[in-house]
C-alpha cells in the first residue's frame, strides 16, 4: 500500500506541515482581521440600534404617560365645570323661584291664557276669512 510506504511518507508529512502553515499564515495575516473588524462593526450596531431602541421606548411611554396625565387633568376640570354649572343653575332656580310669589302664579296664568285665547281667536278669525273668500 502506498500509503504506510516509508521512502514518500517523510516528504508527505513534510509539505502537508509546510501547506498547512503557509495556509495557517495566510489565513491568519490577511482574512482573519477582516473578519474581526467586521464582526466588531456589527457588535458596535447592534449596540447602537439597542440604545435607539430603549431611548424610543423610554421616550414612547413617557410620552404615554403625559397623555394619560393631560387627560385626567382634563377630565377633572371638565367634571368641576360641569359639577359648577349644576350648583350655578340650581341656585339660579331656587332664586328666581323664591323671587316669584305663589300670589303672582295665578295672575301669570291668567295672562298666559288670555293672550293665548285672543292669538287663537286672530287665527280663527283668518282661516274662516281665507275658507269665504276661496
Amino acid at each position: 500500500m502506498p500509503q504506510f510506504d516509508s521512502v514518500t511518507f517523510l516528504p508527505q508529512i513534510f509539505w502537508l506541515t509546510l501547506v498547512f502553515f503557509v495556509f495557517y499564515m495566510i489565513v491568519i495575516r490577511n482574512f482573519l482581521p477582516g473578519l474581526t473588524r467586521i464582526v466588531k462593526i456589527r457588535k458596535k450596531r447592534l449596540e447602537a440600534i439597542q440604545q435607539t431602541g430603549s431611548a424610543f421606548t423610554d421616550e414612547s411611554n413617557s410620552t404615554n404617560s403625559n397623555y394619560e396625565n393631560l387627560l385626567i387633568n382634563c377630565a377633572d376640570s371638565s367634571r368641576d365645570a360641569v359639577s359648577g354649572t349644576l350648583q350655578d343653575g340650581s341656585i339660579w332656580l331656587k332664586g328666581s323661584l323664591d323671587t316669584l310669589s305663589h300670589k303672582e302664579y295665578p295672575v301669570l296664568n291668567q295672562e298666559f291664557v288670555e293672550l293665548n285665547g285672543k292669538i287663537r281667536s286672530k287665527y280663527y278669525i283668518l282661516r274662516e276669512v281665507i275658507k269665504i273668500g276661496s
